[in-house]
């Protein structure tokens, strides 16, 4: 592709709760921090996105997708796994897949992608801002380990505004294996806002709302997220997969070892590009909006 794919992340997040693409997490006092560099404590993280029927923008097909991830997280070391699942309906007349002459590849069922990442640094500076800097290798594939390897960094600052509300710009860059002069790379920038818990339940004072003040041992939070991600895959060739989504999300934790997050998401602006094995563009295919919804649990032991 003689070119770095660049991706642009704006998530904006609420209550104990980590930034499935960000790389940020919650810490004591704040709920967007980032990451610590020695976690004393084991962190288990498990979630779930569903992606309805999206139309193929030819009118030739369609496609659904679940995609499930579980991740650990000890000393300066994170873990993750995800598996996203395709439900395809009449792939046959979506152009990649094809008939008789026309077929190219088969459809995926499932692609999967292993990410570890070390935490570097993460420290204060100035009292209100923080930075942070984490090491990162990733492998995506269909078929066969390690499939399309990848290395880089991300990191990025956050600054508290004003009364628990924190404002954070982060960036990530990975490199994939080049091949034939092109390097696969996702790049990744981002802008994040949250607040507080105890911002969270002023503002439902103001409003008339009264569930115990900042001395409950609950707490709740919400959250709206814009995003837009981009994953390169290695299968019959390469497979590059994009997405831009919105979404509203409750956080609820009954005890501080546990979190849980529901929320609706819309998707848009979506993609497959496929690739050949010397990484030559066979074709790019657009889907059209769909809606979804997202469920994750968050543990520390």
């Amino acid at each position: 592709m003689n070119r770095l794919i660049i991706t642009l992340i704006v998530l904006l997040w609420a209550t104990p709760s980590l930034a499935t693409e960000s790389g940020l997490s919650f810490t004591k006092g704040y709920l967007f921090a980032a990451p610590s560099t020695h976690a004393e404590d084991l962190h288990l993280e498990t979630d779930v996105s569903y992606v309805a029927e999206a139309q193929f923008s030819d009118d030739m097909g369609s496609v659904s997708v679940i995609r499930t991830r579980i991740k650990a997280s000890y000393s300066i070391f994170e873990l993750s796994y995800g598996l996203s699942h395709f439900t395809w309906e009449n792939e046959e007349q979506i152009p990649i897949f094809g008939n008789e002459m026309e077929n190219i590849r088969d459809p995926f069922d499932n692609l999967h992608d292993i990410t570890l990442e070390a935490h570097l640094l993460n420290n204060r500076f100035h009292k209100d801002w923080l930075y942070w800097l984490d090491g990162t290798a990733t492998a995506a594939y269909e078929y066969d380990f390690p499939g399309a390897l990848g290395a880089g960094f991300q990191g990025g600052v956050a600054y508290d505004i004003w009364h628990g509300w924190m404002l954070g710009f982060g960036a990530k860059a990975v490199a994939i294996n080049p091949i034939s002069n092109d390097l696969f790379g996702d790049v990744e920038f981002g802008a994040i806002l949250s607040m507080s818990h105890d911002a969270f339940m002023d503002t439902l004072e103001l409003l008339g709302l009264d569930f115990g003040g900042s001395d409950t041992p609950h707490t709740f939070g919400v959250s709206f997220a814009l995003s837009s991600a981009e994953k390169v895959y290695k299968s019959e060739g390469y497979i590059e997969v994009i997405r831009s989504k919105a979404g509203v999300y409750l956080d609820y934790s009954p005890i501080e070892q546990l979190t849980f997050s529901i929320g609706p998401e819309y998707y848009y602006d979506c993609m497959y590009s496929f690739y050949t094995n010397s990484g030559k563009l066979i074709s790019k295919h657009k889907l059209s909006n769909a809606l979804g919804g997202f469920v994750r649990f968050m543990w520390m032991f």
